[in-house]
């Protein structure tokens, strides 16, 4: 143990501007059996003008602690803190400034009186551990110009501050604002996810395919050319017949087969329209496979839910769901739309989004859900 018992003598903020002294956590001068909060006689002086100084939080306040201070009259002290360590309050109005100090201090100053007091005190018990208890920034450096041993009292010990005349208006007219709102249509909107788990943020991701360059194309229909070139051998030209031998019954019943070779107009027709058509279609199918693919890649999903959580109906009420950035909003599919239809109504969308997406208007009435498609906007 570093001593029994130590003094601290009080400033007024502790008294006003801290939370009652029996909340308070004396653990920092656990080391002592004992602390003593000394009321001095500035400090009095200063609750009794305090007391009458309007009905705000330091006034109120002010009369608390003045009527605690009526009650100790008889005992002059309190216990507020019953141990590790005990503290004791007492009110002790009858020590005075220290003379030796008036040149240095202005005892018209309450802050000066204070110092004067506790270093009066000091002078008169060098054997006893005195402080002065602060948590004013003044009076913790006249103390330490004056040789006097000061403890800072904890940020947490202070009450919130007080909110102004002004802010106190303020929460009034939101009050009075919210209970206005309450008489209305009030929506809540939430989102949930493909899995109808509520989310505040929905993350996924999605594949775009890029088509085929000219040079690819180009590569690869020279690769179909050189497998399936244009056929310019095409049998004899006379009619012939042959057994056929392929089954049993074929063989019974003396089915034959027949070949007939294929006419001028035919092979005319094959090397001028048939082939190069059958060409034409093979560049478009590659062409457009990056198109083929995109329709087989699964769309984003989310829903938006919203309720009227107010006291009137939201009837003719809008709700309007607004995208922004490098995506675009699709209509989900309709009743009586097939899904084919609805790629390709997808697919246009997302060849033709361009800057903000598209935006949808819901009329509310009590509760609805709509189902976001969406895809990045290459």
């Amino acid at each position: 143990m570093s001593g029994c018992r130590i003094y601290l003598f009080v400033d007024t903020n502790l008294l006003i501007q801290c939370r009652p002294l029996g909340e308070l956590d004396w653990s920092p001068w656990d080391s002592f059996e004992e602390v003593q909060l000394i009321v001095s006689r500035p400090v009095l002086r200063e609750i009794d003008y305090r007391k009458n100084k309007g009905n705000d939080r330091v006034g109120n306040r002010a009369r608390a602690v003045a009527a605690m201070f009526r009650k100790m009259i008889n005992a002059g002290q309190k216990v507020v803190h019953t141990s590790s360590p005990r503290v004791i309050l007492a009110v002790e109005p009858q020590h005075s400034y220290a003379k030796e100090l008036k040149d240095l201090l202005n005892y018209q100053e309450r802050d000066d009186q204070l110092i004067g007091t506790v270093y009066e005190f000091k002078q008169c018990n060098q054997d006893k551990d005195v402080r002065l208890l602060t948590h004013d920034t003044n009076p913790l450096f006249t103390a330490k110009g004056v040789a006097l041993k000061a403890d800072m009292i904890p940020d947490n010990w202070l009450l919130p501050p007080e909110n102004t005349e002004t802010e106190r208006k303020l929460a009034a007219l939101k009050a009075e604002n919210a209970l206005l709102k309450r008489a209305e249509p009030s929506f809540a909107i939430w989102c949930v996810d493909a899995s109808g788990t509520e989310t505040e943020r929905y993350e996924d991701s999605y594949a775009w395919f890029e088509p085929l360059s000219d040079a690819q194309v180009d590569e690869l229909m020279q690769r179909l050319k050189n497998c399936f070139p244009m056929q310019d051998d095409f049998g004899s030209r006379v009619q012939a017949e042959r057994a056929a031998a392929h089954t049993a019954i074929e063989t019974i019943m003396g089915i034959k087969q027949v070949f007939t070779p294929a006419t001028d107009e035919e092979i005319a027709q094959y090397r001028d329209e048939a082939y190069p058509q059958w060409l034409e279609r093979c560049e478009y199918v590659l062409r457009n496979h990056h198109r083929a693919l995109q329709r087989k890649t699964p769309i984003l999903k989310f829903t938006f839910l919203s309720q009227n959580r107010g006291t009137r109906p939201a009837t003719d009420a809008l709700v309007t769901i607004e995208a922004e950035g490098n995506f675009n909003v699709t209509p989900p599919l309709h009743d009586g739309q097939d899904e084919e239809q609805n790629d390709e109504d997808i697919s246009l969308a997302k060849e033709q989004a361009t800057g903000l997406a598209a935006c949808r208007t819901f009329g509310v009435s009590p509760l609805f859900s709509t189902t976001a498609l969406f895809s990045p906007k290459r």
